[in-house]
């Protein structure tokens, strides 16, 4: 079935590019602004133009511009927007700014990443803020990468309340940088749980 729910409108006064694109199961509103709101479903192909996606699977296509809430992306071209939660499981990122979630796999070009966890994938250029000398990703759901070293989150805790020092001396800029990358892919994983 290619849609479940039509709200605030019918097919007919869909955008073309929505009517245009392989989509299953979608619950869709328009806005009073005639603006797409995706609730859920399948977008299976096709080129997102604009709007703001609450959640759902996104297999293959185009993301022009909009929002992103949250959802999976299996796989695809984002091209720009604002990408607030959800999985990334492969594709390329062109533009856009990253707030948070979860990036397995795909290629980065450009744009800006705030927060969320790497697990692989191509950084080709942009900006991740707060940015650290060592990059902090987690190991799957109970190790957690910083540089080279890979810890359990009690490793990583017992490490950050001692003394011991690896690369980077302790009590500098540079160190509390490395904490509070540790902090937050911490959080998510607890969270995550």
């Amino acid at each position: 079935m290619r849609y479940l729910k039509l709200i605030n409108c019918t097919e007919d006064s869909l955008p073309k590019w929505i009517k245009d694109a392989d989509v299953k199961n979608a619950i869709i509103e328009l806005d009073e602004n005639g603006s797409v709101i995706w609730i859920k479903g399948i977008w299976k192909s096709g080129t997102w133009e604009s709007g703001i996606w609450e959640y759902g699977l996104w297999e293959s296509g185009v993301w022009e511009s909009g929002l992103w809430k949250s959802g999976t992306w299996e796989s695809g071209i984002w091209e720009s927007g604002l990408w607030e939660s959800g999985v990334w499981e492969s594709g390329l990122w062109k533009s856009g700014i990253w707030k948070s979630g979860l990036w397995k796999s795909g290629t980065w070009e450009d744009g800006t990443w705030k927060a969320g966890t790497w697990e692989s994938g191509t950084w080709k250029s942009g900006e991740r803020v707060p940015m650290c000398r060592w990059e902090v990703f987690s190991v799957g759901l109970k190790s957690i990468r910083i540089g080279c070293e890979v810890k359990t989150i009690e490793e990583w805790d017992s490490f950050f309340d001692g003394e011991e020092v690896l690369h980077t001396p302790r009590n500098t800029e540079e160190f509390k940088l490395i904490r509070a990358n540790y902090e937050a892919v911490k959080a998510f994983l607890i969270w995550s749980k």
